[in-house]
């Protein structure tokens, strides 16, 4: 229990238990460093404690050491350890600190070993079954490789395979070798590089011990002029249209919770939002249905600005719809459409505002609703398609 812990801490001349030394951290100015890291046990019933085997404490991880196990530059042994909530990066940390300290050793690279024991099992990274105990650390090396040609082509030179060796050596992934063949590359990668996590981050080394400068510029052989996808030309467009009317462009999250996206606008979940397997927070368990989610979140983050004008607020952007069609045709399972939706609030609804915008930006792009409101655009193949389906475009929706 918090009571039950007591010692001085690095900064303190007295002893103090494990809830005042908390307090003392989220009150005291000499503490706001470590203040915000308090928060990770101050709830907690049991703090996590480290003694030496005379009871005495050396840590409270992961707040602050005590005061018995500072160092100084006459200090001969070390006890390293290492607290976290994730062990792969656990062992990352302390594999690293154990391996820069070991040159110093009266015996260089040298280091003694600790057996870690636990109450219930874990599963430590890079294990594929959980565990009671394990050395620490462990600083054994491993092996990764790289394609030859996949090196040359993927940084634009012509290296011999031999002189990727020299570079990696150059580069802490030494001893390298090479394949009967030739056309494999194998590295020796040390616990002080973990980094190094797949083949592009070999050929990365490999790049920077070459010399990035020393790296010849040529034109690809199959150089193509790129150009802007026509939905984001009108998108773009759209844009330039809606602004010009006085509207304030927005880019809200296209992850919201599935009762924004339902509930809250008084529709019913017709299966089809995408839904996230593992979201991380209640605020993201859909892909958005519909941008007015968005609209209404940020006119609530927003309710200080005056609004005796409006407020007028417009979002292009996509929404993702489960797709009716059948894996062959469509193997994600859904797709994007590209939505516009506007927002005036104001001490009057305005509607004639909202209906002034959609009756420009059906002008410019040639959309009516009858071939007697604007008989020069009737014509098209789009205005045609529309009025012969009766199809729904879009909506006004007032909120009281």
């Amino acid at each position: 229990a918090p009571e039950d812990i007591r010692f001085a801490h690095l900064f303190a001349e007295s002893e103090m238990n494990g809830r005042e030394m908390l307090d003392w951290f989220r009150t005291d100015p000499a503490g706001k460093h470590i203040k915000e890291y308090t928060d990770i046990i101050f709830d907690s019933p049991v703090y996590p404690v480290i003694y030496d085997k005379n009871r005495t404490v050396l840590s409270l991880p992961p707040i602050i050491n005590g005061k018995v196990s500072k160092i100084s530059k006459d200090t001969k042994n070390m006890f390293i350890e290492c607290t976290a909530t994730d062990m792969t990066k656990a062992k990352m940390v302390i594999n690293t600190l154990v391996a820069m300290f070991a040159r110093y050793c009266e015996n260089p690279e040298e280091v003694e070993q600790v057996e870690v024991v636990y109450d219930e099992k874990v599963l430590p990274g890079g294990a594929t079954e959980p565990i009671d105990q394990m050395l620490c650390p462990d600083l054994s090396t491993w092996s990764a490789s790289a394609d030859v040609e996949s090196v040359c082509s993927t940084i634009g030179i012509d290296l011999p395979a031999e002189d990727m060796l020299k570079l990696c050596d150059r580069m802490q992934l030494g001893p390298a070798s090479l394949s009967d063949d030739k056309k494999t590359l194998s590295v020796t990668v040390p616990v002080t590089r973990s980094d190094i996590m797949h083949e592009v981050d070999i050929i990365e080394d490999i790049a920077i011990a070459y010399g990035f400068n020393n790296i010849e510029r040529t034109v690809p052989v199959s150089h193509r002029a790129g150009k802007e996808l026509a939905i984001n030309q009108l998108t773009d467009l759209l844009r330039y249209e809606v602004s010009r009317q006085g509207y304030m462009e927005i880019l809200s999250l296209g992850l919201c919770s599935k009762a924004e996206n339902f509930e809250l606008l008084n529709r019913e979940d017709d299966g089809s939002a995408v839904v996230l397997s593992n979201p991380k927070t209640i605020e993201f368990e859909v892909v958005r249905t519909s941008l007015i989610p968005g609209m209404l979140k940020t006119l609530a983050c927003n309710l200080s600005m005056r609004v005796s004008e409006g407020i007028q607020l417009f979002e292009i952007s996509d929404v993702v719809l489960r797709d009716p069609r059948t894996p062959e045709q469509k193997d994600i399972g859904c797709r994007n459409e590209r939505r516009l939706a506007a927002l005036h609030a104001g001490l009057t609804s305005s509607f004639e505002t909202l209906h002034g915008l959609v009756d420009r930006l059906m002008q410019v792009l040639a959309v009516v609703p009858a071939a007697e409101y604007c008989p020069e655009a009737a014509a098209s193949p789009l205005t045609q398609m529309l009025i012969s389906t009766k199809a729904c475009i879009g909506e006004y929706k007032l909120v009281p």
